[in-house]
């Protein structure tokens, strides 16, 4: 995409503000795919999580509140990004995971996130990692973090937001149903 179709996708989204089911169905071209998607957004819907546009330039992307604070973000992208050849889409908690520790380890739940991790790309000139995630491979660098009790190397540092590391790309039945719990979660503990 050159900059100038990237600045005038912005711009037709900032006018439209984009419902996300319309552009599941647009965009995602793998009937399971749509499907897995559309059905979750159905479920954060009917747990008050409502998606609405957030605008990125060059994806499209959504996030959802609970309780006046951002509990989720879903981003979708069409221009083979994160190493995928068509379009993926990914779903990031915005909590802080270590706070539901022992519900994660009590639930058998540390695995799942610990395969759902962003690993960094790349790294500034001065040598320091720079933000750029990519699923499940490592390569510039990155930071070395215990994820519920396995050190993993080579992680993005998140942009100083290490409770964003976690992302969901693609996820299939087993994902989704880790992410409904660790919403259900932050839900409960934001509710006390």
């Amino acid at each position: 995409m050159s900059d100038k179709s990237a600045i005038l996708h912005y711009q037709q989204q900032k006018g439209t503000k984009p419902v996300i089911e319309d552009v599941i169905l647009l965009v995602i071209a793998d009937v399971a795919k749509q499907k897995t998607a559309l059905d979750f957004v159905a479920w954060l819907r009917e747990n008050k999580m409502h998606p609405r546009w957030r605008g990125l330039s060059d994806s499209w992307a959504w996030k959802a509140d609970f309780k006046g604070k951002t509990i989720i973000a879903i981003t979708m992208s069409t221009n083979g990004w994160v190493d995928h050849d068509d379009t993926c889409w990914f779903a990031i908690p915005y909590f802080d995971l270590k706070n539901h520790t022992e519900a994660i380890m009590k639930k058998n739940m540390q695995g799942i996130v610990q395969d759902n991790q962003s690993y960094c790309l790349h790294k500034n000139r001065d040598g320091r990692t720079n933000v750029g995630c990519n699923p499940k491979k490592a390569c510039a660098g990155g930071m070395t973090k215990n994820v519920f009790g396995r050190n993993i190397e080579g992680l993005c540092c998140g942009g100083g937001r290490e409770s964003l590391n976690t992302r969901f790309y693609d996820p299939g039945e087993t994902e989704i149903d880790c992410l409904k719990r660790l919403l259900e979660l932050e839900q409960q503990a934001r509710a006390s």
